[in-house]
Protein backbone atom coordinates (compact mmCIF):
# COMPACT_ATOMS: atom_id res chain seq x y z
CA UNK A 1 0.00 0.00 0.00
CA UNK A 2 1.29 3.44 -0.90
CA UNK A 3 2.05 5.68 2.08
CA UNK A 4 2.76 9.38 2.10
CA UNK A 5 1.28 12.82 1.84
CA UNK A 6 -1.96 13.17 -0.09
CA UNK A 7 -1.58 16.80 -1.11
CA UNK A 8 0.93 18.51 -3.38
CA UNK A 9 3.10 21.39 -2.20
CA UNK A 10 5.41 22.23 0.68
CA UNK A 11 4.59 20.70 4.04
CA UNK A 12 5.79 21.17 7.61
CA UNK A 13 5.47 19.03 10.76
CA UNK A 14 3.53 20.87 13.49
CA UNK A 15 4.39 18.33 16.19
CA UNK A 16 1.30 16.20 15.54
CA UNK A 17 0.74 16.04 11.80
CA UNK A 18 2.02 17.23 8.43
CA UNK A 19 0.46 20.55 7.41
CA UNK A 20 0.65 22.29 4.03
CA UNK A 21 2.05 25.79 3.56
CA UNK A 22 -0.30 27.86 1.49
CA UNK A 23 -0.51 31.34 0.09
CA UNK A 24 -4.26 31.65 -0.38
CA UNK A 25 -5.36 35.29 -0.35
CA UNK A 26 -9.08 34.58 -0.51
CA UNK A 27 -11.24 32.20 1.45
CA UNK A 28 -12.84 29.40 -0.56
CA UNK A 29 -15.86 27.73 1.03
CA UNK A 30 -15.22 23.97 1.05
CA UNK A 31 -17.34 21.89 -1.30
CA UNK A 32 -17.29 18.11 -1.73
CA UNK A 33 -19.29 16.43 -4.47
CA UNK A 34 -19.46 12.94 -2.96
CA UNK A 35 -18.22 10.92 0.03
CA UNK A 36 -16.88 7.45 -0.74
CA UNK A 37 -18.19 5.74 2.41
CA UNK A 38 -17.39 2.19 1.27
CA UNK A 39 -13.68 3.07 1.65
CA UNK A 40 -13.81 4.61 5.15
CA UNK A 41 -11.03 3.24 7.37
CA UNK A 42 -10.44 3.10 11.12
CA UNK A 43 -7.05 2.89 12.78
CA UNK A 44 -6.81 0.93 14.96
CA UNK A 45 -9.45 -1.08 13.10
CA UNK A 46 -11.03 -2.76 16.16
CA UNK A 47 -12.59 -1.22 19.23
CA UNK A 48 -14.08 -2.98 22.24
CA UNK A 49 -17.10 -1.90 24.28
CA UNK A 50 -16.03 -0.48 27.62
CA UNK A 51 -12.33 -0.07 26.66
CA UNK A 52 -11.00 3.48 25.98
CA UNK A 53 -10.33 4.06 22.27
CA UNK A 54 -8.01 6.61 20.67
CA UNK A 55 -7.70 6.43 16.91
CA UNK A 56 -8.62 8.00 13.61
CA UNK A 57 -11.10 7.43 10.84
CA UNK A 58 -10.37 8.49 7.27
CA UNK A 59 -13.28 9.41 4.99
CA UNK A 60 -12.45 9.60 1.26
CA UNK A 61 -14.25 12.03 -1.03
CA UNK A 62 -14.39 13.09 -4.67
CA UNK A 63 -14.89 16.52 -6.15
CA UNK A 64 -13.13 18.67 -3.56
CA UNK A 65 -12.64 22.33 -4.48
CA UNK A 66 -9.51 23.24 -2.45
CA UNK A 67 -11.51 25.12 0.20
CA UNK A 68 -10.42 25.38 3.82
CA UNK A 69 -12.36 23.74 6.63
CA UNK A 70 -12.09 24.17 10.41
CA UNK A 71 -11.34 21.57 13.06
CA UNK A 72 -14.03 20.16 15.29
CA UNK A 73 -16.88 19.41 12.90
CA UNK A 74 -18.45 16.25 14.38
CA UNK A 75 -19.08 13.05 12.46
CA UNK A 76 -22.65 12.20 13.46
CA UNK A 77 -22.70 8.61 12.19
CA UNK A 78 -20.61 7.47 15.19
CA UNK A 79 -23.41 8.26 17.65
CA UNK A 80 -24.48 4.61 18.05
CA UNK A 81 -20.98 3.51 19.19
CA UNK A 82 -20.43 6.14 21.86
CA UNK A 83 -17.26 7.36 20.12
CA UNK A 84 -16.65 11.07 19.61
CA UNK A 85 -15.24 12.10 16.22
CA UNK A 86 -13.61 15.50 15.69
CA UNK A 87 -12.50 16.66 12.25
CA UNK A 88 -8.92 17.87 11.85
CA UNK A 89 -8.68 21.25 10.14
CA UNK A 90 -7.24 21.47 6.67
CA UNK A 91 -7.77 22.15 3.00
CA UNK A 92 -9.69 20.00 0.57
CA UNK A 93 -7.80 18.58 -2.36
CA UNK A 94 -8.80 19.80 -5.79
CA UNK A 95 -10.47 16.57 -6.83
CA UNK A 96 -10.15 13.44 -4.70
CA UNK A 97 -8.98 13.50 -1.10
CA UNK A 98 -9.61 12.41 2.47
CA UNK A 99 -11.00 13.94 5.66
CA UNK A 100 -9.36 12.76 8.89
CA UNK A 101 -11.30 12.54 12.15
CA UNK A 102 -9.78 11.88 15.58
CA UNK A 103 -11.85 9.28 17.46
CA UNK A 104 -11.91 9.11 21.24
CA UNK A 105 -14.06 7.90 24.12
CA UNK A 106 -15.17 4.57 25.53
CA UNK A 107 -17.27 2.67 22.96
CA UNK A 108 -20.68 1.51 24.16
CA UNK A 109 -21.06 -1.25 21.54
Amino acid sequence: MEQGLKTEGYHYWNGNEWRIFNSYTTIINPIIQKFTCTYVTFNPPIFTAGVPYNGVTVVPYTGGNGGAYPAGIPLSSTDNTGLIAQLRSGYLANGNGELVYDLTQIPSQ
